[in-house]
């Protein structure tokens, strides 16, 4: 067994620590729910959250990034069974990790990024040309399958060479068209602050359980741990929503919903190619009900503060909108489970970001 231990100093206006999992193999993935890592897995423990048992396992063909708010993060690697097939060890792993400012990670925490005179290419800008170089590259079949000489070699071997060209180049800042760049130019009106997201107020003892009260006021999102990356296995959180003043004489409702279908991902079918799904799949779609429970990873909303009350929706998959779940009343929980194991292989159409980000609104009526 092999320990692997990060520390990361948290220094002021230092937030959330990034790992990138450049290249991870690790024995065999056979399941989702029961024994899926036969050969050996590796687990993410962070400082001052419990410890939720999850593993992973199989083969990664592409970078699979891990975020974590904490100030220590240890990785546990265990590998049972040591194997060679025709090509290589079933155990490879390199990793890397940056720290990332609070005020920059906008995807999570909301706000307006810091403005300066190069603007560089986002995080969904960069897993976007990764997925693209993916796609040509392998055109959703299984990479093993591609052969490493011949004339297809040949055309993957051109394909790389073109894409280490640089992709983006730092751009000049831009300037509205009826603003001079002369002396006059730093008295141009600049772009609305986007709020901050409050993520709500973790309880004591949880992994990631969290309370929200009066949205109203707030700009309140639900989001799985860690989110945009890798979220945890063998994993539940619990998202209470409640709003405390209520004006006399009139009723408050909870809406809990997702317009924009790129925020959502989570895993909801076993197959790991693209090839080996229906042609009509094509990755991006949202999962309800009972379409869940092939991989076990699914957000639960009920009209109630606990689990006992009614289910008004139950969703997984993603890449298109969540409808709106209202609540009857002032209170509304959001449970999400994961499944015990878990593999950083990707379909070849998944998306960038993992987990999910819910908008909170709150309705007022009379």
């Amino acid at each position: 067994m092999a320990v692997y231990a990060a520390h990361f100093d948290t220094r002021k206006g230092i937030k959330t620590y990034r790992i990138l999992f450049d290249s991870f193999t690790l024995g065999s993935f056979t399941s989702f729910t029961q024994d899926g890592c036969p050969d050996g897995y590796m687990q993410i423990q962070e400082a001052s959250r419990p410890q939720v048992g999850g593993c992973w396992c199989g083969t990664s063909w592409g970078p699979s990034i891990y975020y974590s708010e904490t100030a220590s993060i240890t990785l546990i690697v265990r590998l049972l069974h040591l194997s060679k097939d025709q090509n290589n060890y079933n155990f490879d792993f390199r990793m890397a990790y940056k720290v990332l400012r609070k005020d920059h990670a906008t995807v999570r925490y909301g706000g307006t990024p810091p403005s300066g005179n190069c603007l560089f290419p986002s995080f969904i800008e960069l897993m976007y040309w990764v997925r693209r170089l993916a796609s040509d590259l392998f055109r959703g079949r299984d990479p093993r399958k591609i052969p490493n000489n011949g004339p297809e070699a040949d055309r993957r071997i051109n394909r790389l060479l073109y894409y280490r060209r640089p992709l983006f180049k730092p751009r000049p800042p831009s300037y509205p068209a009826n603003t001079s760049r002369g002396d006059d130019a730093g008295n141009a009106p600049k772009a609305a602050k986007t709020a901050e997201y409050y993520l709500g107020d973790l309880i004591t003892g949880t992994y990631c359980s969290r309370i929200f009260t009066d949205c109203d006021r707030k700009t309140c999102r639900l989001q799985s741990p860690n989110f945009p990356g890798v979220y945890p296995r063998n994993l539940t959180c619990y998202y209470a929503v409640r709003q405390h003043e209520i004006p006399h004489g009139k009723h408050a409702l909870i809406v809990v919903k997702q317009p924009n279908g790129q925020l959502i991902s989570i895993r909801s079918q076993k197959a790991l190619y693209a090839a080996t799904q229906q042609e009509k799949s094509t990755g991006r779609e949202l999962k309800v009900w009972q379409e869940c429970d092939e991989v076990q990873d699914y957000v639960t909303v009920y009209d109630g503060y606990t689990t006992r009350d009614p289910v008004v929706l139950r969703f997984c998959g993603g890449g298109m909108a969540v409808p709106e779940a209202i609540s009857s009343g002032a209170e509304l929980l959001v449970e999400f489970t994961t499944s015990p194991f878990g593999t950083f292989l990707q379909p070849a159409t998944s998306q960038s970001l993992h987990g999910f980000q819910l908008e909170v609104e709150v309705i007022e009526f009379h």
